[in-house]
């Protein structure tokens, strides 16, 4: 694959990372894990790990794992979205040009990456980053991201979109002005109508900011779901189930006593928003909320730390209620972290551990089952995304620490290359 802007591809090189598989996570018991020696860039061969008594063995899957960047530059900030039979579409920020730029890639289920397209395409000002990707039910390609841009004298962030439909061309660009907005999550309902989640952001603490767009309309006011400056930096989710009603839950963050409160609120279908209620699980600090929705039902995935630290996972059916609080997935340290669902309800989530250099993926079935990725390169943000099959795409950030720029790995999955 050529290298972003032009630039030649980096050579392929042994790779400490991507290799390791782990068997079903029991609900409790000890954790050990056997990990396989690494081996190159494109191809990690996976051997079984043993995860508490519980666990049997069966036949690793090879993983095919590629390095999509793949330039000299720093890569960051992966999102990827996929059609419901494949189709593949993953954006990052990067700087390439010498400016920060978001770039896109495209392929078909199996296929081969198509050459990067620079989609911000915002030149000399340097800030295009935090890119949300999602499909219509129609094909149409929706993307949305925080840039820079100058206003008057001087300038300010902002939230710009654009959509292409199926077969067709990028639509120009639209920009949603509102105080300092960064961090936004996209969806589509059925209707072809476009929901936007984004923060209002001042001295790392931000207001919850929600707006939405018919197919042939216009951006619609600004509403500001949580209270003036509630909420953690970068800690917003959003799902838009298929009839238009929505959940949006962020971190709650209002000063030294009172902070680490995961809360949400429901958009109706009449456009009107709940007040915003707290989960009350039962921990001293609750961050950095995840939220996927296949248009029926929606999974909610954050971290907890207390008596012990968790990856909490809760699931909520369309104008149903929540799930029971979900702990059972072993997780050791849950870093950064991502969520997903299939069309029959499966949770997907993918969490790192930068201490040791680990990333996971787990899949919820009757329990969970997860792969481990032996990333010594230090991995950090990941997406995932799932089609109708059950097909898994994932990508991430990983990067040398301190010693050569991050990149964008992928890799995809099936449901059959989970233990049982």
């Amino acid at each position: 694959m050529q290298g972003v802007n032009g630039h030649p591809a980096k050579q392929s090189k042994p790779h400490p990372a991507l290799t390791g598989i782990e068997c079903r996570a029991p609900k409790s018991g000890p954790d050990s894990a056997l990990v396989g020696a690494a081996r190159t860039l494109l191809l990690a061969s996976l051997v079984v790990a043993a995860l508490g008594s519980s666990c049997h063995r069966q036949s690793a899957p090879t993983l095919k794992i590629e390095n999509v960047s793949n330039n000299p530059s720093f890569s960051d900030r992966p999102c990827i979205a996929c059609t419901r039979d494949g189709h593949v579409a993953l954006a990052w920020s990067d700087y390439a040009t010498g400016h920060e730029e978001v770039w896109l890639v495209e392929k078909d289920k199996g296929g081969v990456w198509s050459n990067p397209y620079n989609l911000s395409k915002a030149g000399n000002i340097n800030g295009s980053r935090s890119v949300s990707l999602c499909y219509g039910r129609d094909g149409t390609l929706h993307a949305a991201w925080s840039q820079f841009a100058v206003r008057g004298q001087s300038g300010a962030w902002t939230i710009v979109y654009t959509r292409r439909l199926s077969g067709g061309d990028w639509a120009v660009p639209e920009t949603i002005w509102h105080g300092t907005a960064v961090a936004p999550h996209i969806g589509v309902d059925t209707s072809g109508t476009v929901h936007l989640e984004f923060e209002d952001m001042n001295y790392g603490h931000s207001t919850i900011c929600y707006s939405n767009r018919a197919r042939a309309g216009a951006w619609a006011n600004v509403q500001e779901i949580s209270t003036s400056f509630a909420a953690a930096g970068g800690s917003g989710g959003l799902g838009v189930y298929d009839d238009g009603s929505a959940v949006v839950a962020w971190e709650k963050d209002e000063g030294p006593s009172d902070f680490g409160t995961i809360l949400w609120s429901e958009r109706t279908a009449t456009g009107a928003w709940s007040s915003p209620t707290p989960f009350d699980f039962p921990a001293h600090f609750c961050s950095g909320p995840e939220i996927a929705c296949n248009g029926s039902a929606l999974a909610l995935a954050f971290g907890a730390s207390g008596s012990g630290i968790w990856l909490v996972v809760m699931t909520r059916n369309e104008r149903g209620g929540w799930s029971a609080y979900d702990t059972t997935c072993a997780t050791r340290n849950p870093g950064g972290r991502s969520v997903g669902l299939d069309k029959d309800g499966h949770v997907i989530a993918v969490w790192a551990n930068n201490v040791d250099g680990q990333l996971r993926i787990g899949r919820r079935d009757s329990a969970w089952a997860q792969l481990l990725i032996a990333d010594s390169l230090f991995p950090n943000i990941s997406s995932v995304a799932v089609d109708a099959d059950g097909h898994v795409d994932m990508a991430w950030s990983s990067e040398a620490y301190f010693e050569a720029p991050t990149d964008i790995y992928y890799i995809e999955l099936e449901a059959s290359d989970f233990p049982k």
